[in-house]
């Protein structure tokens, strides 16, 4: 009898405790929150369209171009692109000059001919590679590149 008493009073117990949280008696999970993506940052690009020598943070470092560039553009503080037009070969050779007298060590340097192309690539002194200059000339328009990774 006693046994019989127990287990309706276990019962009872059971119902009363459903009746008090509205539902069943079932354990739940609480989920994890869903982590918020962090977005990746859009790059800074800055757009220069005939101009002589744009200041940034990248061309300040270097010597000025004394030619008209037809376009530029800088992304972040990393990247530096402009195509130019000179149409002899001294114009480009003075610029390398001036290059190699700001601290600049050259990696590799070829001409080809004098009228109808020349490359130069060269890295600040003490930047380990990280800030590289890059030039092209092919008889009348020509591109320069630079990188500035120190800050990676």
């Amino acid at each position: 009898m006693q046994k019989l008493l127990t287990v309706l009073l276990a019962i009872v117990l059971l119902f009363t405790l459903t009746a008090c949280t509205g539902g069943p008696l079932v354990a739940t999970a609480t989920p994890s929150p869903t982590p918020t993506p962090v977005p990746t940052p859009t790059p800074y690009v800055q757009m220069f369209t005939n101009e002589i020598w744009p200041e940034t943070s990248i061309t300040k470092q270097l010597p000025v171009f004394p030619y008209m560039l037809e376009n530029a553009m800088q992304t972040d503080d990393e990247y530096f692109y402009a195509t130019y037009q000179i149409t002899r070969i001294d114009e480009f050779t003075g610029y390398v000059d001036d290059l190699k007298e700001a601290g600049f060590t050259v990696i590799e340097e070829e001409l080809a001919d004098p009228q109808q192309g020349y490359m130069y690539i060269a890295s600040l002194e003490g930047s380990d590679g990280k800030f590289k200059i890059s030039l092209w000339w092919d008889g009348g328009y020509g591109n320069l590149q630079v990188t500035d990774t120190r800050n990676k």
